[in-house]
């Protein structure tokens, strides 16, 4: 996730992602708190994703964060 949607790609505008950070910011955190807990709450999703996915992925080792490759 930290690959896909972190660094220089945490603009989120124009995606669907960009309802999370807002859901923070209307909730009155500020910037950096709102992008802290949108980042978690992306990866939770992306972890959720794997899990209940019907491919199956093993660990693959850390790089940036863990990483999962499909078997």
């Amino acid at each position: 996730m930290r690959i896909l949607f972190g660094g220089e790609k945490r603009n989120w505008e124009d995606t669907p992602l960009q309802r999370i950070y807002d859901h923070y910011i209307d909730n009155g955190r500020t910037p950096e708190k709102a992008a802290r807990a949108a980042a978690i709450d992306v990866g939770r999703l992306m972890k959720k994703i794997i899990e209940e996915s019907l491919d199956t992925y093993e660990y693959a080792g850390r790089d940036t964060g863990n990483k999962f490759v499909r078997k």
